[in-house]
Protein backbone atom coordinates (compact mmCIF):
# COMPACT_ATOMS: atom_id res chain seq x y z
CA UNK A 1 0.00 0.00 0.00
CA UNK A 2 1.41 3.39 -1.21
CA UNK A 3 2.15 6.25 1.35
CA UNK A 4 1.53 9.92 0.33
CA UNK A 5 3.04 12.69 2.15
CA UNK A 6 1.34 16.43 1.75
CA UNK A 7 3.32 17.46 -0.87
CA UNK A 8 3.57 13.87 -2.76
CA UNK A 9 -0.34 14.44 -3.51
CA UNK A 10 0.31 17.74 -5.25
CA UNK A 11 3.30 16.12 -7.05
CA UNK A 12 1.33 13.16 -8.44
CA UNK A 13 -1.88 15.69 -9.39
CA UNK A 14 0.31 17.47 -11.70
CA UNK A 15 1.71 14.19 -13.08
CA UNK A 16 -1.72 12.50 -13.69
CA UNK A 17 -2.67 16.13 -15.52
CA UNK A 18 -0.09 15.05 -17.53
CA UNK A 19 -0.67 11.78 -18.12
CA UNK A 20 -4.08 12.70 -19.53
CA UNK A 21 -6.21 12.95 -15.91
CA UNK A 22 -7.21 16.36 -15.35
CA UNK A 23 -8.71 18.20 -11.77
CA UNK A 24 -12.06 18.05 -13.26
CA UNK A 25 -11.74 14.21 -14.17
CA UNK A 26 -10.15 13.89 -11.15
CA UNK A 27 -12.40 15.97 -8.64
CA UNK A 28 -15.31 14.50 -10.37
CA UNK A 29 -14.30 10.85 -9.35
CA UNK A 30 -13.36 11.81 -5.69
CA UNK A 31 -17.02 13.48 -5.62
CA UNK A 32 -18.85 10.16 -6.95
CA UNK A 33 -16.58 8.40 -4.67
CA UNK A 34 -17.37 9.84 -1.53
CA UNK A 35 -21.00 10.13 -2.13
CA UNK A 36 -20.73 6.62 -2.56
CA UNK A 37 -19.47 5.85 0.70
CA UNK A 38 -21.36 8.14 2.55
CA UNK A 39 -25.00 5.79 1.22
CA UNK A 40 -23.18 2.47 1.74
CA UNK A 41 -21.83 3.60 5.74
CA UNK A 42 -25.44 5.11 6.26
CA UNK A 43 -27.80 3.65 3.62
CA UNK A 44 -31.16 5.12 5.47
CA UNK A 45 -29.51 8.69 5.57
CA UNK A 46 -31.92 11.56 4.36
CA UNK A 47 -30.19 14.56 5.35
CA UNK A 48 -26.45 15.18 5.56
CA UNK A 49 -24.71 18.67 5.92
CA UNK A 50 -21.25 18.83 3.85
CA UNK A 51 -18.50 21.16 5.26
CA UNK A 52 -15.81 22.67 2.55
CA UNK A 53 -12.93 24.27 2.35
CA UNK A 54 -11.08 26.68 0.15
CA UNK A 55 -8.91 24.19 -1.45
CA UNK A 56 -9.22 20.57 -3.45
CA UNK A 57 -10.74 18.77 -0.22
CA UNK A 58 -13.48 21.52 -0.52
CA UNK A 59 -14.34 21.02 -4.29
CA UNK A 60 -14.65 17.11 -3.69
CA UNK A 61 -17.07 18.23 -1.42
CA UNK A 62 -19.26 20.85 -3.91
CA UNK A 63 -19.56 17.36 -5.81
CA UNK A 64 -20.42 14.86 -3.61
CA UNK A 65 -22.93 17.28 -2.54
CA UNK A 66 -24.44 17.40 -5.99
CA UNK A 67 -23.84 13.51 -6.53
CA UNK A 68 -25.96 13.15 -3.56
CA UNK A 69 -28.80 15.73 -4.75
CA UNK A 70 -29.11 14.18 -7.78
CA UNK A 71 -29.84 10.46 -5.54
CA UNK A 72 -32.79 12.34 -3.45
CA UNK A 73 -31.36 13.24 -0.52
CA UNK A 74 -31.32 16.70 1.12
CA UNK A 75 -27.74 18.76 1.37
CA UNK A 76 -27.04 21.30 3.41
CA UNK A 77 -23.46 23.42 2.79
CA UNK A 78 -21.27 24.44 5.50
CA UNK A 79 -18.73 26.65 3.55
CA UNK A 80 -15.54 28.23 5.05
CA UNK A 81 -15.26 30.82 2.04
CA UNK A 82 -18.34 31.02 -1.02
CA UNK A 83 -14.90 32.18 -2.82
CA UNK A 84 -12.78 28.69 -3.45
CA UNK A 85 -9.03 29.36 -4.18
CA UNK A 86 -8.80 26.44 -6.51
CA UNK A 87 -9.96 27.16 -10.13
CA UNK A 88 -11.71 23.32 -10.32
CA UNK A 89 -12.73 23.81 -6.97
CA UNK A 90 -14.73 26.38 -7.99
CA UNK A 91 -16.18 25.58 -11.28
CA UNK A 92 -17.58 22.14 -8.89
CA UNK A 93 -19.03 25.12 -6.41
CA UNK A 94 -21.17 26.78 -9.44
CA UNK A 95 -21.98 22.97 -10.89
CA UNK A 96 -23.76 22.59 -7.52
CA UNK A 97 -25.53 26.05 -7.44
CA UNK A 98 -26.43 25.50 -10.67
CA UNK A 99 -28.06 22.01 -10.09
CA UNK A 100 -29.81 22.97 -6.83
CA UNK A 101 -29.77 27.00 -6.37
CA UNK A 102 -32.01 26.74 -3.35
CA UNK A 103 -29.55 24.61 -1.61
CA UNK A 104 -29.51 25.95 1.96
CA UNK A 105 -25.62 27.21 2.70
CA UNK A 106 -24.35 28.77 5.89
CA UNK A 107 -20.77 30.12 6.89
CA UNK A 108 -19.12 27.93 8.60
CA UNK A 109 -17.01 29.77 10.74
CA UNK A 110 -19.69 32.65 11.68
CA UNK A 111 -19.84 32.34 15.44
CA UNK A 112 -23.36 31.96 16.77
CA UNK A 113 -24.83 31.22 13.59
CA UNK A 114 -28.37 29.93 13.92
CA UNK A 115 -28.34 29.04 10.19
CA UNK A 116 -25.53 26.58 10.77
CA UNK A 117 -27.16 25.09 14.14
CA UNK A 118 -30.27 24.36 12.22
CA UNK A 119 -28.38 22.68 9.25
CA UNK A 120 -26.75 20.18 11.77
CA UNK A 121 -29.81 19.75 13.58
CA UNK A 122 -31.36 16.52 12.36
CA UNK A 123 -28.82 15.12 10.25
CA UNK A 124 -28.01 11.83 9.65
CA UNK A 125 -24.20 12.34 8.46
CA UNK A 126 -21.46 14.80 8.29
CA UNK A 127 -19.44 14.96 5.38
CA UNK A 128 -15.99 16.56 6.12
CA UNK A 129 -14.39 18.08 3.49
CA UNK A 130 -12.85 21.03 5.12
CA UNK A 131 -8.70 21.11 4.99
CA UNK A 132 -7.63 17.62 3.90
CA UNK A 133 -4.05 16.94 2.76
CA UNK A 134 -3.63 20.51 2.51
CA UNK A 135 -4.08 21.09 5.92
CA UNK A 136 -1.51 24.53 6.12
CA UNK A 137 -1.31 25.19 10.29
CA UNK A 138 -2.85 23.89 13.19
CA UNK A 139 -7.03 24.85 13.32
CA UNK A 140 -7.17 28.05 14.92
CA UNK A 141 -10.30 29.04 17.69
CA UNK A 142 -12.50 29.82 14.95
CA UNK A 143 -11.83 25.99 13.21
CA UNK A 144 -12.36 24.66 16.60
CA UNK A 145 -15.21 26.54 17.53
CA UNK A 146 -16.88 24.45 14.22
CA UNK A 147 -15.46 21.45 15.07
CA UNK A 148 -17.27 21.77 18.50
CA UNK A 149 -20.66 22.26 17.16
CA UNK A 150 -20.43 19.33 14.85
CA UNK A 151 -18.81 17.38 18.46
CA UNK A 152 -21.91 18.72 19.86
CA UNK A 153 -24.62 17.19 17.15
CA UNK A 154 -23.51 13.82 17.85
CA UNK A 155 -23.93 13.25 14.16
CA UNK A 156 -21.41 10.64 12.79
CA UNK A 157 -18.98 12.51 10.54
CA UNK A 158 -17.18 11.33 7.17
CA UNK A 159 -14.06 12.60 6.48
CA UNK A 160 -12.48 12.99 2.97
CA UNK A 161 -9.28 12.27 2.59
CA UNK A 162 -7.82 13.55 6.28
CA UNK A 163 -9.96 14.64 9.34
CA UNK A 164 -9.70 18.31 9.40
CA UNK A 165 -7.14 20.00 11.77
CA UNK A 166 -4.60 16.43 11.47
CA UNK A 167 -1.46 17.32 9.63
CA UNK A 168 -1.08 14.30 7.10
CA UNK A 169 2.23 13.72 7.34
CA UNK A 170 2.98 12.70 11.31
CA UNK A 171 1.70 11.04 14.20
CA UNK A 172 1.56 13.79 16.47
CA UNK A 173 -1.58 15.92 17.03
CA UNK A 174 -0.58 19.60 17.57
CA UNK A 175 -3.89 21.46 17.55
CA UNK A 176 -7.91 20.93 18.40
CA UNK A 177 -8.69 17.94 15.06
CA UNK A 178 -12.12 17.11 14.22
CA UNK A 179 -12.29 13.16 14.51
CA UNK A 180 -13.49 11.09 12.00
CA UNK A 181 -16.03 8.57 12.38
CA UNK A 182 -15.13 7.23 8.71
CA UNK A 183 -12.23 8.60 6.86
CA UNK A 184 -12.12 7.72 2.68
CA UNK A 185 -8.99 8.13 2.08
CA UNK A 186 -8.29 9.60 -1.82
CA UNK A 187 -5.37 8.39 -4.21
CA UNK A 188 -3.28 6.65 -1.54
CA UNK A 189 -3.06 6.48 2.08
CA UNK A 190 -1.48 9.17 4.30
CA UNK A 191 1.28 8.34 6.93
CA UNK A 192 -0.63 10.08 9.47
CA UNK A 193 -3.34 6.61 8.88
CA UNK A 194 -0.83 4.49 9.83
CA UNK A 195 1.15 6.50 13.47
CA UNK A 196 -0.19 6.13 16.42
CA UNK A 197 -1.66 8.91 18.07
CA UNK A 198 -2.91 10.27 14.51
CA UNK A 199 -4.38 7.31 13.76
CA UNK A 200 -6.77 7.13 15.86
CA UNK A 201 -8.68 10.22 14.98
CA UNK A 202 -9.68 8.46 11.49
CA UNK A 203 -11.95 6.58 12.88
CA UNK A 204 -12.25 2.92 10.16
CA UNK A 205 -11.30 4.12 7.20
CA UNK A 206 -10.63 2.91 3.41
CA UNK A 207 -8.78 4.35 0.25
CA UNK A 208 -10.19 5.14 -3.29
CA UNK A 209 -7.43 5.29 -6.08
CA UNK A 210 -9.04 7.32 -8.09
CA UNK A 211 -8.40 4.89 -10.85
CA UNK A 212 -4.89 6.13 -11.33
CA UNK A 213 -2.36 4.15 -12.48
CA UNK A 214 -0.69 2.14 -9.69
CA UNK A 215 2.72 2.94 -10.74
CA UNK A 216 2.01 6.44 -10.92
CA UNK A 217 0.76 6.30 -7.58
CA UNK A 218 4.07 4.59 -6.75
CA UNK A 219 6.44 6.76 -7.99
CA UNK A 220 5.52 9.76 -6.36
CA UNK A 221 4.97 7.46 -2.70
CA UNK A 222 7.10 8.22 0.40
CA UNK A 223 6.58 5.03 2.01
CA UNK A 224 5.32 1.56 0.86
CA UNK A 225 3.29 0.26 4.14
CA UNK A 226 3.19 -3.62 4.01
CA UNK A 227 0.66 -6.20 6.11
CA UNK A 228 0.02 -9.82 6.40
CA UNK A 229 -0.37 -11.29 2.91
CA UNK A 230 2.75 -9.51 2.05
CA UNK A 231 4.58 -10.28 4.72
CA UNK A 232 3.85 -13.90 4.31
CA UNK A 233 4.92 -13.56 0.75
CA UNK A 234 8.38 -12.67 2.03
CA UNK A 235 9.44 -15.36 4.65
CA UNK A 236 11.59 -17.76 3.73
CA UNK A 237 10.13 -21.33 3.57
CA UNK A 238 12.09 -24.12 4.91
CA UNK A 239 12.66 -26.75 2.26
CA UNK A 240 11.95 -30.49 2.85
CA UNK A 241 16.00 -31.57 2.39
CA UNK A 242 16.59 -28.91 4.94
CA UNK A 243 19.29 -29.37 7.35
CA UNK A 244 19.87 -27.30 10.51
CA UNK A 245 22.40 -24.79 8.79
CA UNK A 246 20.87 -24.55 5.73
CA UNK A 247 18.07 -23.37 7.60
CA UNK A 248 19.96 -20.49 8.98
CA UNK A 249 22.99 -20.37 12.06
CA UNK A 250 22.94 -17.04 14.46
CA UNK A 251 25.12 -15.59 16.69
CA UNK A 252 23.43 -13.44 19.20
CA UNK A 253 25.75 -11.28 21.45
CA UNK A 254 24.88 -9.31 24.69
CA UNK A 255 23.49 -9.52 28.09
CA UNK A 256 24.67 -7.86 31.27
CA UNK A 257 24.13 -8.40 35.29
CA UNK A 258 21.40 -5.76 34.60
CA UNK A 259 20.13 -7.45 31.40
CA UNK A 260 20.88 -10.68 32.18
CA UNK A 261 17.87 -12.19 30.08
CA UNK A 262 18.25 -9.76 26.72
CA UNK A 263 20.40 -11.84 24.87
CA UNK A 264 18.54 -14.92 25.77
CA UNK A 265 15.49 -13.52 24.59
CA UNK A 266 16.61 -12.48 21.37
CA UNK A 267 18.45 -16.44 21.27
CA UNK A 268 14.83 -17.75 21.97
CA UNK A 269 13.46 -15.75 19.71
CA UNK A 270 15.69 -16.73 16.71
CA UNK A 271 14.89 -20.69 17.00
CA UNK A 272 11.22 -19.81 17.34
CA UNK A 273 11.08 -17.42 14.10
CA UNK A 274 12.72 -20.55 12.34
CA UNK A 275 16.56 -20.26 12.56
CA UNK A 276 18.06 -23.86 12.42
CA UNK A 277 21.10 -23.23 14.92
CA UNK A 278 21.59 -20.58 17.28
CA UNK A 279 24.89 -19.58 19.44
CA UNK A 280 24.62 -17.52 22.19
CA UNK A 281 27.54 -15.62 23.83
CA UNK A 282 26.40 -13.83 26.70
CA UNK A 283 27.57 -12.52 30.01
CA UNK A 284 26.47 -13.70 32.36
CA UNK A 285 25.20 -17.06 31.06
CA UNK A 286 21.16 -16.86 31.75
CA UNK A 287 20.87 -19.51 34.57
CA UNK A 288 17.60 -20.53 32.64
CA UNK A 289 19.41 -21.13 29.26
CA UNK A 290 17.31 -23.47 26.92
CA UNK A 291 18.94 -26.48 26.00
CA UNK A 292 18.62 -25.81 21.78
CA UNK A 293 20.78 -22.60 23.02
CA UNK A 294 24.77 -23.84 21.94
CA UNK A 295 26.29 -21.56 24.44
CA UNK A 296 30.11 -19.96 23.78
CA UNK A 297 32.23 -18.73 26.63
CA UNK A 298 33.02 -15.35 26.43
CA UNK A 299 34.13 -12.69 29.14
CA UNK A 300 33.87 -9.82 26.86
CA UNK A 301 37.13 -9.36 25.70
CA UNK A 302 38.44 -12.87 24.27
CA UNK A 303 36.45 -12.40 20.41
CA UNK A 304 38.42 -15.89 18.92
CA UNK A 305 35.17 -17.81 19.77
CA UNK A 306 33.01 -15.15 18.11
CA UNK A 307 35.27 -14.79 15.02
CA UNK A 308 35.27 -18.49 14.60
CA UNK A 309 31.38 -19.12 14.91
CA UNK A 310 30.14 -20.66 11.98
CA UNK A 311 26.94 -17.98 12.05
CA UNK A 312 25.32 -16.69 8.90
CA UNK A 313 24.11 -13.68 11.12
CA UNK A 314 25.15 -12.27 14.14
CA UNK A 315 22.89 -9.88 16.45
CA UNK A 316 24.90 -7.99 18.90
CA UNK A 317 23.73 -5.57 21.72
CA UNK A 318 20.73 -6.75 23.09
CA UNK A 319 21.17 -6.00 27.32
CA UNK A 320 25.15 -5.34 26.17
CA UNK A 321 26.91 -2.80 28.36
CA UNK A 322 30.41 -3.24 27.11
CA UNK A 323 33.01 -0.22 26.51
CA UNK A 324 33.84 1.11 23.19
CA UNK A 325 37.24 -0.08 23.00
CA UNK A 326 35.28 -4.36 23.42
CA UNK A 327 32.56 -3.73 21.29
CA UNK A 328 35.07 -2.64 18.70
CA UNK A 329 36.86 -5.29 19.31
CA UNK A 330 33.71 -8.05 18.94
CA UNK A 331 32.84 -6.13 15.21
CA UNK A 332 36.02 -5.99 14.20
CA UNK A 333 36.34 -10.20 15.04
CA UNK A 334 33.07 -10.58 13.15
CA UNK A 335 34.47 -8.99 10.23
CA UNK A 336 32.31 -8.10 7.45
CA UNK A 337 30.05 -10.91 7.39
CA UNK A 338 26.34 -9.40 7.95
CA UNK A 339 25.47 -7.74 11.02
CA UNK A 340 22.39 -6.62 13.37
CA UNK A 341 22.59 -4.31 16.00
CA UNK A 342 20.98 -3.30 18.54
CA UNK A 343 20.56 -1.70 22.07
CA UNK A 344 24.26 -1.47 23.59
CA UNK A 345 25.83 -2.00 20.37
CA UNK A 346 24.04 1.17 18.64
CA UNK A 347 27.11 3.38 19.13
CA UNK A 348 28.89 4.63 16.07
CA UNK A 349 32.28 5.49 17.85
CA UNK A 350 32.60 1.88 18.57
CA UNK A 351 31.92 0.67 14.88
CA UNK A 352 34.83 -0.02 12.51
CA UNK A 353 34.39 1.32 8.99
CA UNK A 354 32.36 -0.29 6.96
CA UNK A 355 33.79 -2.77 4.64
CA UNK A 356 33.03 -2.83 0.95
CA UNK A 357 29.62 -5.26 0.24
CA UNK A 358 29.45 -5.48 4.26
CA UNK A 359 25.56 -5.09 5.47
CA UNK A 360 24.49 -3.71 9.06
CA UNK A 361 20.83 -3.79 9.92
CA UNK A 362 20.27 -1.17 12.72
CA UNK A 363 16.89 -1.55 15.14
CA UNK A 364 16.93 0.90 17.58
CA UNK A 365 13.36 2.23 19.26
CA UNK A 366 13.01 6.62 19.01
CA UNK A 367 15.07 7.56 22.14
CA UNK A 368 18.36 6.09 20.46
CA UNK A 369 17.62 7.22 16.88
CA UNK A 370 17.36 10.55 18.62
CA UNK A 371 20.38 9.83 20.10
CA UNK A 372 22.39 8.77 16.98
CA UNK A 373 20.33 11.78 15.16
CA UNK A 374 21.38 14.43 18.14
CA UNK A 375 17.66 15.02 18.28
CA UNK A 376 14.84 14.89 20.48
CA UNK A 377 13.53 11.33 20.85
CA UNK A 378 9.73 13.21 20.41
CA UNK A 379 10.69 14.61 17.31
CA UNK A 380 11.73 11.21 15.90
CA UNK A 381 8.35 9.41 17.40
CA UNK A 382 6.22 12.33 15.51
CA UNK A 383 7.74 11.60 12.02
CA UNK A 384 9.22 8.06 11.86
CA UNK A 385 9.97 7.76 8.00
CA UNK A 386 11.85 10.89 7.84
CA UNK A 387 14.08 10.07 10.79
CA UNK A 388 14.75 6.46 9.53
CA UNK A 389 15.33 7.83 5.92
CA UNK A 390 18.06 10.06 7.82
CA UNK A 391 19.89 7.71 9.92
CA UNK A 392 20.13 5.04 6.70
CA UNK A 393 21.50 7.59 4.94
CA UNK A 394 24.38 9.09 7.75
CA UNK A 395 25.08 5.32 8.47
CA UNK A 396 24.67 3.52 5.06
CA UNK A 397 23.06 1.13 7.02
CA UNK A 398 19.65 -0.75 6.88
CA UNK A 399 17.52 0.86 9.70
CA UNK A 400 14.07 -0.61 11.74
CA UNK A 401 13.37 2.29 13.71
CA UNK A 402 11.00 0.94 16.41
CA UNK A 403 7.53 1.79 17.48
CA UNK A 404 4.26 1.76 17.39
CA UNK A 405 4.37 1.96 14.04
CA UNK A 406 7.78 0.92 13.04
CA UNK A 407 9.44 2.86 9.77
CA UNK A 408 12.29 0.60 8.11
CA UNK A 409 14.67 2.42 5.60
CA UNK A 410 17.70 1.18 3.23
CA UNK A 411 20.61 3.52 2.58
CA UNK A 412 19.43 4.07 -1.32
CA UNK A 413 16.29 6.20 0.31
CA UNK A 414 13.46 3.53 0.06
CA UNK A 415 11.07 3.43 2.95
CA UNK A 416 8.66 0.99 4.27
CA UNK A 417 6.33 1.07 7.35
CA UNK A 418 4.67 -1.32 9.43
CA UNK A 419 1.58 -0.18 11.14
CA UNK A 420 2.71 -2.30 14.13
CA UNK A 421 1.31 -4.95 16.47
CA UNK A 422 -0.57 -3.64 19.62
CA UNK A 423 -0.15 -1.67 22.59
CA UNK A 424 1.08 -4.43 24.70
CA UNK A 425 4.37 -4.70 22.65
CA UNK A 426 5.36 -1.48 24.57
CA UNK A 427 7.14 -3.51 27.58
CA UNK A 428 10.34 -4.61 27.79
CA UNK A 429 12.10 -7.39 26.24
CA UNK A 430 9.87 -7.05 23.23
CA UNK A 431 12.67 -5.30 21.03
CA UNK A 432 15.33 -8.02 22.09
CA UNK A 433 12.69 -10.12 20.21
CA UNK A 434 12.69 -8.68 16.89
CA UNK A 435 16.50 -8.36 16.88
CA UNK A 436 15.93 -12.02 17.22
CA UNK A 437 13.68 -13.04 14.39
CA UNK A 438 15.31 -10.49 12.42
CA UNK A 439 18.53 -12.15 12.75
CA UNK A 440 16.43 -15.86 11.70
CA UNK A 441 14.85 -14.57 8.94
CA UNK A 442 17.72 -13.08 7.27
CA UNK A 443 20.26 -16.34 8.33
CA UNK A 444 17.36 -18.39 6.41
CA UNK A 445 17.30 -16.50 3.45
CA UNK A 446 21.37 -16.26 3.44
CA UNK A 447 21.46 -20.10 4.04
CA UNK A 448 19.63 -20.87 1.18
CA UNK A 449 18.47 -18.94 -1.31
CA UNK A 450 16.64 -21.37 -2.48
CA UNK A 451 13.74 -21.52 -0.19
CA UNK A 452 12.92 -18.02 -0.57
CA UNK A 453 9.43 -17.66 -2.45
CA UNK A 454 9.95 -17.05 -6.13
CA UNK A 455 8.35 -13.54 -5.54
CA UNK A 456 10.25 -13.11 -2.54
CA UNK A 457 11.53 -9.19 -1.96
CA UNK A 458 15.12 -8.41 -0.66
CA UNK A 459 16.43 -6.97 2.45
CA UNK A 460 14.34 -4.03 3.25
CA UNK A 461 11.30 -6.40 2.35
CA UNK A 462 12.30 -9.30 4.87
CA UNK A 463 13.17 -6.53 7.28
CA UNK A 464 9.18 -5.06 7.33
CA UNK A 465 8.04 -8.96 7.17
CA UNK A 466 10.16 -9.53 10.32
CA UNK A 467 8.39 -6.43 11.91
CA UNK A 468 4.96 -8.16 10.84
CA UNK A 469 5.86 -11.41 12.11
CA UNK A 470 6.82 -9.89 15.90
CA UNK A 471 3.46 -7.88 15.58
CA UNK A 472 1.27 -11.09 14.91
CA UNK A 473 3.09 -13.19 17.59
CA UNK A 474 1.75 -10.23 20.09
CA UNK A 475 -1.73 -10.47 18.80
CA UNK A 476 -1.86 -14.25 19.37
CA UNK A 477 -0.16 -14.05 22.88
CA UNK A 478 -2.81 -11.96 23.96
CA UNK A 479 -5.28 -13.74 22.43
CA UNK A 480 -4.33 -16.62 24.23
CA UNK A 481 -3.64 -14.79 27.70
CA UNK A 482 -7.76 -13.31 27.26
CA UNK A 483 -10.57 -13.89 28.91
CA UNK A 484 -13.39 -14.89 26.09
CA UNK A 485 -13.49 -11.91 24.02
CA UNK A 486 -11.84 -9.54 26.95
CA UNK A 487 -8.52 -9.40 25.41
CA UNK A 488 -5.97 -7.26 27.90
CA UNK A 489 -4.31 -4.11 26.57
CA UNK A 490 -1.32 -4.85 29.03
CA UNK A 491 0.18 -7.80 31.03
CA UNK A 492 1.96 -8.96 27.88
CA UNK A 493 5.92 -9.87 28.25
CA UNK A 494 8.00 -10.79 25.92
CA UNK A 495 8.35 -14.77 26.52
CA UNK A 496 4.54 -14.68 25.45
CA UNK A 497 5.46 -13.08 22.03
CA UNK A 498 8.56 -15.55 21.43
CA UNK A 499 6.64 -18.41 22.35
CA UNK A 500 3.54 -17.48 19.99
CA UNK A 501 5.81 -16.97 16.88
CA UNK A 502 5.44 -20.42 15.34
CA UNK A 503 1.74 -19.53 14.79
CA UNK A 504 2.15 -16.52 13.90
CA UNK A 505 4.59 -17.82 11.16
CA UNK A 506 1.84 -20.43 10.57
CA UNK A 507 -0.66 -17.94 10.06
CA UNK A 508 1.69 -15.16 7.55
CA UNK A 509 2.31 -18.14 5.22
CA UNK A 510 -1.68 -19.42 5.21
CA UNK A 511 -2.44 -15.64 4.32
CA UNK A 512 -0.19 -15.85 1.73
CA UNK A 513 -1.00 -19.35 0.22
CA UNK A 514 -4.91 -18.34 -0.02
CA UNK A 515 -3.93 -14.69 -1.32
Amino acid sequence: MNLLRARDVTALDAAAEAAGLGPDLLMGRAGRAVADTAQRLQPQATRIVVLTGPGNNGGDGYVAAAELIRRGLTVGMLEMTTEPRNPTARHARAALLELAPAVPCAAALAPDDEEAAELLEGADLVIDALLGAGRGRPAGPELSDLFERVRASGVPILAVDVPSGLDADRATIDGDVLTATWTLQLSAAKPASLLPPARDRYGAWWVDDLGLPEELVARHAVADAIGRTRAGRVLPRRRSDAHKYRAGAVLVVGGSPRYAGAAELAARAALRAGAGYVMLAARPRHPGSWPELVAIDWDGTETTALAQAKADVAVVGPGLEVDAQTLRSVLNAWGSRPLVLDGGALRPEAWPPTAAGAVRVLTPHAAEAGTLLNRPADEVAADPLAAAAELASATQAWVVLKGPATAVADPAGRLRLVAGGPAALAVAGTGDVLAGAIGALWAARLADPRAAPRSGGDLLELLAAAVVLHGEAARIALGRLADGDAVPTGGLVASDVVAALPAARGRLEADHQRS
